[in-house]
Parts: C-alpha cells; structure tokens; sequence
C-alpha cells in the first residue's frame, strides 16, 4: 500500500467493512433455508394449506431482503476495491518505469524479457492482492467465525464433527507452497527466460527474417520451455494431491457430522428437525467459506512477495542529493569546455581496464575524431560523458569542475547524441523529435533543416504529423538517422556526441548524413566516434585509442600523412577494403544488386506480424487449434472434468436419505447408505482431482 493515499486507505477501510458485515449475514440466511427446509420436511399435506403457503412467504420475503442488502454490498465492495487497487497499481507502474529509466547501465542485471515480466506479471499480481482478494479474505473469515458460533449454539457436538474441514483445506493450501518451493521458483525463472528470448525475437524479427532464423529462434523458446516442463510438473503433483485429501476430508467430515446429526435428534440431543437442518447447513457452509480462505491469503503472499520485488527494482533507482549537486549548468551559455584527466574504467565483467589514464582537452567550438579497433574504449568514453558510467578513477571536468558535481539530468538536457542506430518510437515525426519535450513548430523545423531532414519530411502526406510506425519501420535507413539528428540538436546543445552515426548505412545515404552531420556540428563543441575514416576529415583534431589509451593525436592530414603511423595504416587498409568491395560489387548484375536492396514499405511493415506468426505458430489458430492438436490430452482432460462434474450432483442425493431418515423409525439402515456412498464418492473424488 506504499502507493496508496488517504482516499484509497479510507476507500479500502470502508469495503472491508462491507465484506465484514456481508460476511456476518451469512448465517441469516443460511438459518432461514434452514426454516424453509423443515416446512417442508415436517409438513405432510402442503396442497391447500394456507399457513403453509404463509409461512414460506414470510421466509422466501425475507431471504429477498437479506439478498437485496448483501447484493448491494457485494457490488459496492467490488467497485471500491476494484477502482482503488487499479489506481494504487497505475501509481506503481509508473514509478516503476520512472525507476527504470533512471538507473545506471551497469545496475541492468535483468534482461529485458524479466523487467517486462516485473512490469505486467508482478504489478497484476500485486493489484489482484491489493483488490478482491482482500474482500474475500475478510469476508469469508467472518462468514466462518458467524456460522461456527451459530452453529456450536445450536449443537455444538455435531459443530465439531464438520468444522475442521474448512482449516483442513486451508492447512493443504498452505502446504502447497511449502513443499513446491523449489520447484516454483525453478518455473518462475524459466518462465523468464521464455519471455525474454520471445521478446528478443521480437524486437530483432527483421534480423530474425533476413538470417532465416526462425526455425532455430523457435527452437531456442521451445528448448527453454521443455527444461520447465519437469518442476511444473512437480508443482501440479504436489497440489493436486493435496488439494485431493482436502476435498476427500470435506466430504467424510460432512458425513460424519450428517449421521451424527440425525443420531442425536432422535435420541433427544437436538430439539427440532429445523435446528438439525440449521447446524448442517450452517457448518457445511461456514466450512466451504473457510476452504476459501487459504487460497486468497496464499494470493495476498504472492501479491506481498511481487510488491517486494517490485519495490526493490523502485527502490534501486539512482537518487542524488541535492548537497552533492555545487555547481548549475547556464542553459545559456553556448560554450563549453571539456577536460578527460588521467580517467580510467574498467566493466565488472572484465578483468581488463577498458580506459586507463586517457587524457584529452575539448575546447569551446572545437570538434574531436576518437578512432581505433573495436573495444578500445571510444564508446565507453561516450557513456562516461554523459553520465551513464562513473569513472573509476581520475576527472571529467567541465569549464574546470568535475563532471559529478552538476545535475546529471540538466546535464543530459545540454547534450546531443546521435548514435549508429537511432531509436525511434512509434507515433508521428514531430513526436519523435519532441520526445516529450515543449519545443516549438518552429524549433522543430529548424532542426530538420540543419539536418537535411525538413524536404523529405514536407513531402510526405501528412508532413510532421506522419506516423512512423514502430521502431520507425516506414523510414529508410538515411530518413530515421536525419530524423535522430533533428532530435539530437533541437534542444540546442552545448556538446554534439556522434557515435558511428553513419556506419550502417550505404553510401548515398552515409553522405547526405554526413553533410547533414557536418552542418550540425558548426561551431559546437563535438566528439565523433567513426569507423569510417573518410567522416572525420574536417574534425579539429583525431585521437586514435588502443586499449584504452591515447596512442596517437594531431590533424587529420597530419597523421594520414605519418610514415609508419597507426592512423596512416588504418586509412590504407580502409582504402583497400573499399576497393575490394567495387571490384565485387561491379563483378555482379547491378540489377540485380538493386532489387536485393530495394525494400517494399508495405512490407517492411508487415514483417513483424509475419515473423510473430512463424515463432508463436500455436497462437494463431486460437483455442479450437490448440486443443485440436492436442486431441489425445484434450480429451484426458474432458473426461476428467466430466467424472468430477458428476459427482456433486450425485452426492446431493444424500440430503434425499437424511431428510427420509429424520421421520423414519428405520433411520440407522438410511444413514449407513448415506455415510457409505459419501465415503465412496469422497475416495472417487479424491482420484478424478489427482489425476487433473
């Protein structure tokens, strides 16, 4: 209830009440069934009998009272819990994806398939903790409390004989988790891991399509799901036994209080025939109430066990108190000097310092080139500038003070970040420049001109108010780079990041983005992270990294023209690998080459829906396919259901036997088939809910 407000306190106050007076009239009315029941019963010649006919509309009168008032009181439970719990868990949602985007990339530890199980899953289970089952608890605990004191008023010896199948079920409820903790716990984790691969699949299906990796992907979800298979077996024996012998001591206690019910009314112990009837039904009931409660308490622990956890991903996000923040940023200084001083940094995950002791000056309008091989620590230096890594040791210092003293999220505001795949969401072009932020229609156009993005955008039919669809999928390549550029400058930035912004995309479109990139650095502070050597040329100064240090540092000129200098051999190799490529590409049909990279938009979109299609192929026929492929299971399962199903209309017939054998002088002959066939039907029962 962390998330809960006084209203929803005061709202859940109030329906418990309503549960605990709902729950209290239980015996009222069960009591007057109970009249009704003994008319019947006693009375030999009902047809024309006028006091008959009154004293069950007396009854029948006030059952329709006591139905009225506790149908309003379900309904008003039901709404308060229900609309209080739903806000309580908008509440929770939020500041979980608040929490979320406010952790550090190293704290990630869950993939993403476990956060958005977290997400869903766990907050679901949490609202269905915080919602009815609350309500259920309170009212079925009153419900059996009423009924057992009405009961044990009336004749406590037979109470006694029926009350303790109610704890009995809640005492095997409660077991069930005990005892298939582990294996729970097991299911629960690879239920995880199934989520995250199909959510991987999902996000990556164009690499999935173009790899013909859909057989292996499926197989891959499927692998997972088998190793389940083993502890939810487990799981599913472990409750069905249990809740199996808690059925079966139900019925030999109701049995059992049955025959010693009629024994003691004609041996004189009970008064009437309707006080037998009323403890009968009231233990029977206050019984088949308390059974109910273990279930709901095991699904408050579940909801208490999620909230747990969900409060602990809440409570992990990063905070920073404000007596850690000297310094402010001027959001109007255009300016900005940069300083890396002997900075090291090294992942949890390797044994190797990814940085160690580089040191680089940026001054005010001057633009940076970081090249070298892969993992060398460019990207690293990136994060470190904004903030998503810590230095180990060493400074970042801006205009003189250290990186860590200012406002990490007004820090964020004054940078711009273009990376090699930019993240588009799906809804329209303006949004995704915006990204929630209050900029201007002029703003905004302003920054698709500086990025060479404002033509195509005005071409399309709704212009800025186009929606993309998701991840961007109506765009090319070129089209959502520009667009990421836009998003990149329109806040203005004080320092322009690049990283590879241009690697992944082919050779027209690496130049109109370039000179779109180009445009956008002018006179502001930038760093460009490149693969390809060829984007840097008119960059201030090129440092080239390897293993984490700064090797080499000068002009582009300068250290292209080098003898035996690292930056001269790598743009010697690009050069080669360049021309290896024409050769092979004007080796084949240019048609040919055309049509394989030409992609249709039309299809492009629907990839998704395709790709979704071939790895969940059980989905799509609905509820009909999947039983019609598991014909010999389905009809287990049928034929299970219909043998349990029969047994409660059967196992009414024994009221037919007490009833008879309350004005039969042969009563003992009536209650021993009665007993016997309970029995009977209590080990049959027993049985059928195992094998489900």
């Amino acid at each position: 209830f962390r998330f809960a407000s006084k209203g929803d306190i005061a709202a859940y106050a109030v329906a418990c009440v309503m549960c605990l007076i709902n729950g209290l009239l239980t015996p009222i009315y069960i009591y007057v069934i109970s009249r009704v029941t003994k008319i019947y019963v006693e009375e030999k010649s009902p047809t024309g009998n006028d006091d008959f006919l009154w004293s069950v509309w007396k009854l029948a009168s006030l059952y329709c009272i006591f139905f009225c008032i506790c149908l309003f009181l379900e309904y008003a439970q039901q709404y308060l819990l229900t609309r209080t719990s739903e806000r309580v868990a908008q509440r929770c949602r939020s500041a979980f994806v608040n929490a979320i985007l406010s952790r550090d990339t190293p704290e990630f530890s869950a993939s993403t398939g476990e956060l958005s199980s977290q997400l869903s899953n766990h907050i679901d289970r949490m609202k269905e903790g915080m919602g009815d089952r609350i309500g259920l608890c309170v009212k079925v605990f009153a419900a059996y409390v009423s009924c057992c004191a009405v009961s044990f008023i009336l004749d406590w010896r037979t109470t006694l004989f029926m009350v303790w199948s109610g704890p009995i079920s809640v005492l095997s409820s409660s077991l069930i988790p005990m005892l298939s903790k582990t294996a729970t716990k097991e299911t629960l984790n690879i239920s995880e891991q199934a989520n995250g691969i199909a959510e991987e699949c999902i996000l990556n299906v164009k690499t999935v399509a173009s790899c013909n990796g859909q057989k292996q992907m499926i197989e891959r979800y499927a692998t997972t799901l088998r190793s389940g298979v083993g502890s939810a077996v487990r799981v599913a024996i472990s409750s069905g036994l249990l809740d199996a012998s808690a059925e079966m001591f139900y019925y030999l206690f109701n049995g059992l209080g049955l025959w010693y019910a009629t024994i003691s009314y004609h041996e004189g112990r009970v008064a009437s025939v309707g006080d037998v009837l009323a403890v009968v039904y009231l233990a029977i009931t206050g019984s088949s109430y308390f059974s109910l409660f273990g279930p709901n308490i095991i699904a408050l622990m579940k909801a208490r066990m999620a909230a747990a956890k969900i409060y602990e991903t809440i409570d992990s996000a990063n905070t920073v108190s404000e007596d850690e923040i000297v310094h402010h940023l001027d959001p109007s200084a255009t300016d900005l000097h940069a300083e890396f001083r002997n900075v090291s940094f090294s992942y949890p995950s390797r044994c190797q310092p990814v940085l160690e002791s580089l040191s680089f000056n940026l001054e005010p309008g001057m633009s940076i080139g970081l090249v070298g091989k892969s993992g060398c620590g460019k990207s690293t230096t990136i994060k470190l500038l904004t903030r998503v890594l810590d230095t180990d040791c060493g400074l970042i210092l801006l205009d003189g003070v250290a990186l860590e003293k200012y406002d990490k999220k007004k820090w964020r505001q004054m940078i711009g970040v273009v990376s090699q795949e930019p993240c588009l969401f799906s809804g329209s072009i303006r949004e995704n420049i915006c990204l929630g932020r209050p900029f201007a229609d002029e703003e905004v156009e302003e920054a698709c001109k500086t990025a060479y993005a404002h033509d195509f955008i005005k071409a399309l039919d709704k212009g800025y108010d186009t929606m993309i669809g998701p991840f961007g999928v109506s765009l090319s390549g070129g089209q959502k780079q520009r667009i990421g550029i836009a998003r990149a400058i329109v806040s203005n930035p004080r320092l322009l990041l690049l990283d590879e912004a241009t690697s992944a995309l082919d050779t027209k479109s690496e130049r109109i983005v370039q000179e779109a990139l180009d445009n956008a650095s002018q006179g502001r502070s930038t760093i460009v992270i490149a693969h390809r050597l060829s984007t840097i040329k008119n960059v201030d100064q090129v440092i080239v990294m390897e293993s984490g240090k700064v090797v080499e540092r000068g002009g582009y000129n300068e250290l292209r023209t080098k003898p035996d200098g690292i930056f001269a051999r790598m743009v010697t190799e690009q050069a080669m690998e360049r021309r290896k490529s024409r050769d092979v590409i004007h080796s084949e049909d240019s048609d040919e080459s055309l049509d394989v990279m030409k992609v249709d938009d039309p299809e492009v979109e629907l990839v998704s829906t395709q790709i979704l299609e071939q790895i969940f192929p059980s989905i799509t026929g609905g509820l009909i396919a999947i039983l019609s492929r598991n014909k010999g299971k389905t009809f287990l399962i049928l034929l299970v259901g219909i043998l349990r199903g029969i047994a409660t209309p059967v196992l009414q017939l024994r009221y037919l036997l007490v009833f008879g054998s309350l004005e039969d002088d042969d009563y003992q002959t009536l209650l021993f088939w009665m007993l016997t066939g309970t029995m009977a039907f209590g080990l049959y029962n027993f049985i059928c809910q195992a094998i489900s």
